[in-house]
């Protein structure tokens, strides 16, 4: 089965969650919003394009994330293990996401996720 990739998720990191979604429906208007799991904040850029804010205490944490959202969350794990780079297990948020992280070559935090179905 190909590696398809559905959509995208940037995650910045940031002090205080409450204020920075403020300044984020201003820059950006009325969009989708989604609040997965407490302290994380999701708004829906375009249907394939996701803005997550998340809480971190320490204003030096230069910490980001790209996720890409695939179909199969079995084959992205086993092409990244291909690929040499440290990875990690695939974790489950019930009801909510299947995922894993790894860093690229560059020390880049990446995740590959799969939505739960509630539905199946």
């Amino acid at each position: 089965m190909k590696n398809k990739i559905i959509s995208v998720t940037v995650g910045l990191p940031v002090t205080d969650l409450d204020r920075a979604i403020d300044w984020y429906r201003q820059l950006l208007g009325e969009l989708e919003e989604i609040n997965p799991v407490e302290g994380v904040w999701e708004i829906c850029v375009t249907p394939s394009f996701t803005l997550q804010l998340f809480a971190m205490e320490s204003e030096e944490s230069s910490s980001k994330s790209v996720g890409f959202e695939t179909s199969n969350i079995e084959r992205s794990h086993e092409l990244t293990l291909s690929l040499g780079v440290k990875v990690g297990e695939i974790e489950t948020v019930p009801e909510a996401v299947h995922y894993f992280e790894f860093s690229d070559p560059y020390g880049n935090l990446l995740s590959f996720y799969q939505l739960v179905d509630n539905n199946a």
